[in-house]
Parts: C-alpha cells; sequence; structure tokens
C-alpha cells in the first residue's frame, strides 16, 4: 500500500510529501543491507530528488522534542529515528504518514493528532 501511495504521489495527485534525513539514511540503508543491490539503492535514492519529494534536515529543537518522544514511549519499543519523524509531524502539522511499518503507523496516529 505504502509504495502504491508513494507512486500516487510523484504523480501529483496528492500536494506533496516530506521525507526527514534520517528516513533517507535508513531507507538507503535497510536496502543496501537487505538487497546488497546498488542500482536498487541508487533508484530509492533518485526517489528522493523530485520536486514532489521535500527533504527535512533534522535540526532545531526537533533533537530535543525526538528525545522526549523517544523517552516517553522507550516501553513501545520506537527508534530515535522513529521518534524524530513523529517530532517532524508535529512541529509541521503533517497528519498522514506513508510507512511500511505498522507500529509506527499506530503510534503516528495516537501521538501525532
Amino acid at each position: 500500500m505504502a509504495d502504491d501511495l508513494v507512486r500516487r504521489t510523484l504523480k501529483g495527485e496528492f500536494d506533496s510529501i516530506f521525507m526527514t534525513d534520517h528516513i533517507y539514511d535508513e531507507a538507503l540503508r535497510l536496502v543496501t543491507v537487505h538487497t546488497g543491490n546498488k542500482g536498487l539503492t541508487e533508484d530509492i535514492s533518485d526517489l528522493t530528488r523530485s520536486p514532489r519529494i521535500g527533504m527535512i534536515n533534522i535540526d532545531g529543537i526537533i533533537p530535543e522534542q525526538a528525545r522526549e518522544l523517544f523517552f516517553r514511549l522507550f516501553d513501545m519499543g520506537i527508534s530515535f529515528t522513529d521518534a524524530t519523524t513523529m517530532a517532524v509531524m508535529q512541529q509541521e502539522n503533517i497528519r498522514k504518514i506513508i510507512t511500511f511499518d505498522s507500529n509506527f503507523k499506530w503510534l503516528s496516529n495516537n501521538y501525532c493528532q
């Protein structure tokens, strides 16, 4: 489902999508580790060049907000990268997320609204 939403966004069906630099790093690492396919990793990297995808760098107050979320939700197994994404969602008033991680989807729906 998430890959279909990405395709639809890149075709212009939605306004735009955003990705944090932490998610970009995580996506490239996962594709590289799980496939070892340089071409596929380059394809994923090239997606971020679309004018429809805005890159958000984790800086300013986001790390501190993410730290607070990380420790508040620690027992739920949240990663710091997930916490940074949730902090960005809260700060930027982002209400929808494209993700393959059902646990993160639940967390973002319950803590970013």
